[in-house]
């Protein structure tokens, strides 16, 4: 995976804190296949730029 995917990903839910995606549509809308995308959105959270609800959605993480 290219990096600047990963980098595209965390600026578009800095840019938009409200953003709040499952990875279906994360993937639709980043057009990304769905292990590349999975991928991305697992380490954003181990980065602790997302959090993943209850409900299966990736927001932003409220950590500082």
């Amino acid at each position: 995976m290219k990096p600047s995917t990963l980098t595209r990903l965390q600026a578009e839910f800095t840019e938009m804190p409200g953003l709040c995606l499952t990875t279906e549509q994360a993937r639709r809308l980043f057009d990304l296949d769905a292990d590349q995308c999975a991928t991305v959105l697992a380490q954003l959270v181990d980065r602790g730029v997302l959090q993943k609800t209850a409900r299966g959605q990736y927001v932003r993480s409220s950590a500082p």
